[in-house]
């Protein structure tokens, strides 16, 4: 159990690390597209959110806190999501968005990727909406330094484990 507090406490770092770049990018640019209320990104994920081992027993706990309708409701979601996979979808939408409103049931405890999507590249290519995209070829974002996600990535499967697929992990998560 103590190596899964301090497991959780190196995790809660990156997070900060991610937060102090993200806010700094935002205020940087006085305006920037990504904010508390924007789901774009959520609504259109170009593959499932991949995670390490410690995000996903973060996220587990904080699935299994919600109320019985809402997680029924986000294991389907998550069946769907694999089907469209395999179908060769483009795009996905997240489970844990609460689709009505726009909001994540789980964003405190919301997994890297989804807290760098908008802020952050992996080889050049952008992982953000296509609003974001758009105003990035439109040159609205020249001479940003963007974050390096590939360099995360890699921190994250070196100290937290390889990075699992949401449908994988729910694949091998017992019945709450």
């Amino acid at each position: 159990m103590a190596e899964d507090k301090q497991e959780q406490r190196r995790l809660d770092e990156l997070f900060a690390r991610i937060g102090t770049r993200t806010q700094g990018l935002a205020q940087q640019r006085g305006s920037w597209p990504c904010h508390a209320g924007c789901d774009a990104c959520c609504r259109r994920l170009g593959r499932p959110p991949e995670l390490s081992r410690a995000e996903w027993q973060r996220l587990w706990r904080s699935f299994v806190q919600l109320d019985d309708d809402v997680r029924a409701r986000v294991r389907v979601r998550v069946s769907e999501l694999e089907r469209a996979e395999a179908e060769g979808a483009s795009h996905f939408t997240c489970p844990f968005l609460e689709r009505e409103s726009g909001r994540c049931q789980v964003y405190e405890d919301r997994p890297a990727a989804c807290r760098m999507f908008g802020f952050y590249v992996s080889r050049a290519e952008g992982r953000y909406c296509d609003e974001m995209r758009e105003r990035v070829d439109q040159g609205e974002f020249e001479g940003v330094v963007w974050g390096n996600q590939q360099a995360v990535e890699r921190e994250l499967a070196r100290d937290f484990g390889e990075l699992i697929a949401i449908v994988a992990w729910f694949a091998q998560a017992p019945e709450e």
